[in-house]
């Protein structure tokens, strides 16, 4: 899977120096990325393509990537949503890519994130206008959306959470689960637990 990534960052460097869009490689190139994303692939962490370009544990260094391929990489993440990368899914750990570069923010306070070589707020605006939603908590009790997102970028403070969040905040927080597991669907239950 790292080999995978490595390459789609190679690709990602690639569609950046070659400015001509309607070069039919270009296309076909987008294709085969929406077509990997559809497989979801996933680490035995629950990791994500997504993920592990954000996590700047990640290392997929070999004698071709040596020296360009580095983490959390804002070009392949890109190019990765761009085709379809699901934003909201959670590792084994129930962490988002918003987790992982709030994770690394934390983790990294004195290396500015606002520079062109690593632009984390760039990389967040790209997550939110995609739709990733801010208010998913993992298993540390860690949410986006009270954390570094307004603490450092002031970005939620005048956001306000979509009123199928607030339910499920509610819902989540104030009801027993026994009361609403078996009378929800499934897929409702899961997104009331990631909140």
């Amino acid at each position: 899977m790292k080999s995978t990534l490595g390459l789609i960052i190679i690709t990602s460097i690639a569609l950046l120096q070659n400015n001509n869009n309607e070069d039919p490689l270009v296309g076909d190139l987008m294709k085969v990325i929406v077509e990997i994303n559809k497989l979801e692939l996933k680490t035995n962490k629950g990791q994500t393509l997504l993920h592990l370009c954000l996590n700047y544990d990640t290392n997929v260094d070999n004698i071709f990537t040596t020296g360009i391929c580095c983490f959390p990489n804002f070009l392949a993440m890109k190019l990765l949503v761009h085709c379809g990368a699901n934003v909201d899914a959670v590792d084994n750990d129930k962490n988002t890519a918003l987790h992982y570069i709030g994770k690394f923010i934390t983790d990294f306070p004195h290396i500015p994130h606002d520079s062109d070589y690593l632009d984390t707020r760039k990389m967040v605006m790209e997550l939110l206008n995609a739709g990733a939603h801010t208010d998913f908590v993992n298993k540390l009790g860690v949410c986006p959306h009270t954390g570094y997102l307004s603490k450092l970028f002031h970005l939620t403070n005048n956001m306000p959470r979509s009123l199928k969040c607030l339910s499920a905040s509610v819902l989540k927080y104030r009801c027993p689960k026994k009361y609403y597991r078996n009378q929800l669907p499934k897929t409702l239950v899961q997104f009331t637990n990631l909140h």
